[in-house]
C-alpha cells in the first residue's frame, strides 16, 4: 500500500494523537503550528500500547502539498486559518475537520471552494501534558478515549459521494468524474486513518450523527463547565442531574424534527452512556475556561439556538447558558 502524506494543523492534543499514530504506522507526516518551535519527543499513554515519538513542527508558510490535511484547532480558529490556507493550499485533495461543533464545514468550504471538505466525529480523546523536566524534552500525551471515528461529508456539492466502507453499501448514484475521483481519495484515507488508529469508518448519514454528537456535547459540556465537574458526575443515582435534564428537555422538538429515528429516552441514554464512558474525564470546555481560553459554545449550543430559530422553537434554557459561558470565558 502506498504510504499516505498527511499535513496536520493544530498542535493540540488531537492534532498530536493523530500525528503520532499516523507516523507510526508509516505515513509521512507533517504537524503545522503558528510559531516556529522545536523538535520534540512524545511519549504517548494509550490503551493500545505506549510508544514515543518524535515530532518535527512546520510553520504554515513551510507548507507541503499533501493527500489529505487533517485540521484539529479550535472551532472559531477555523474561518481565519482557512483564509490563511488559501494562499497555500491550491491543490483539490481532500480535507478533514477534525473538531467540535457543527456550521464548520460551510465555513471551510465558502473560502475553500476547490476543496472537498468532510468532517469527523470525534471520539479519540486525549490529553496533553506540555510540562517539561529539567532534563528531558519530552512531553507526555495520554490515551483517553477509544471508539469509532465516523467521517462523512455535510455540503451540498459532497452529499452523493457514498463510500463502500466497512460493510456500507454504495448507492448507484450518477456521479462526475470529480466526484468518483474524491470518492477513491477518500476510501484510500479512511483505510490509512483506520490502519493507524481504529476504527475510523465512512458514514452516509452522517448530519445525523453530527447532530446526535452536538445535542450530547450541548449538555454534557456546558453543566460540567458551569459546575466544574467531571463528566460523570452529572449522573446521580443513575440519573441526569437537573440542569442537564431541563436543557436536554429543551432539545426535545428539535430532536423530533431532525433526529426522527431517535426518541428523548434514546438520546437520554446516549448522553448517560457517554457520561459513564468518560466519567474521570474534564470537558474541553471546562479545560479551556480553566486555562483562560474561548471555548467552542457558539458551535455547540449556539448552533443548536441557530436552528431552532429557524424553526420558531424556544431555546431559553440553552440561551441563558450560552451567555453563561460566555461570561467565564471572557
Amino acid at each position: 500500500m502506498t504510504q499516505l502524506t498527511v499535513n496536520i494543523i493544530g498542535a493540540g492534543a488531537v492534532g498530536h494523537l493523530w500525528a503520532c499514530f499516523l507516523k507510526r504506522s508509516g505515513c509521512h507526516v507533517s504537524l503545522y503550528v503558528r510559531s516556529p518551535r522545536e523538535s520534540q519527543r512524545i511519549n504517548i499513554n494509550s490503551p493500545t500500547g505506549n510508544f514515543s515519538c518524535d515530532i518535527d513542527y512546520l510553520t504554515l508558510n513551510q507548507w507541503k502539498k499533501a493527500d489529505v490535511t487533517l485540521i484539529c484547532v479550535k472551532a472559531f480558529q477555523l474561518r481565519e486559518l482557512c483564509k490563511t490556507l488559501s494562499q497555500y493550499k491550491n491543490n483539490e485533495n481532500p480535507t478533514i475537520l477534525m473538531m467540535n461543533g457543527m456550521g464548520l464545514v460551510e465555513i471551510a468550504s465558502n473560502v475553500l471552494p476547490k476543496t472537498p471538505i468532510f468532517q469527523a466525529s470525534l471520539v479519540q480523546g486525549a490529553l496533553l501534558d506540555n510540562t517539561l523536566s529539567s532534563t528531558s524534552n519530552n512531553i507526555t500525551l495520554t490515551h483517553t478515549g477509544n471508539g469509532t471515528t465516523y467521517i462523512g461529508s455535510l455540503s451540498t456539492s459532497e452529499r452523493k459521494h457514498n463510500v463502500e466502507k466497512d460493510g456500507v453499501e454504495k448507492r448507484s448514484v450518477e456521479k462526475s468524474s470529480v466526484e468518483k475521483n474524491n470518492c477513491a481519495k477518500i476510501q484510500s484515507i479512511i483505510t490509512h486513518l483506520n490502519n493507524a488508529l481504529p476504527k475510523v469508518a465512512w458514514k452516509n448519514e452522517h448530519q445525523q450523527i453530527m447532530l446526535l454528537k452536538l445535542c450530547i456535547n450541548a449538555v454534557i459540556n456546558p453543566v460540567t463547565t458551569l459546575k466544574k465537574i467531571k463528566n460523570g458526575e452529572i449522573i446521580i443515582k443513575g440519573k441526569l442531574d437537573s440542569l442537564a435534564q431541563k436543557l436536554l428537555q429543551e432539545l426535545s422538538p428539535l430532536i423530533e424534527e431532525l433526529l426522527p429515528s431517535y426518541s428523548l429516552q434514546d438520546v437520554q441514554q446516549k448522553i448517560i452512556a457517554v457520561a459513564k464512558s468518560t466519567a474521570n474525564n474534564r470537558s474541553s470546555m471546562l479545560r479551556d475556561v480553566e486555562l483562560g481560553r474561548k471555548t467552542e459554545i457558539d458551535f455547540i449550543n449556539g448552533h443548536l439556538i441557530r436552528l431552532a430559530q429557524e424553526r420558531s422553537i424556544e431555546m431559553n434554557e440553552h440561551y441563558k447558558i450560552l451567555l453563561a459561558i460566555h461570561r467565564l470565558s471572557t
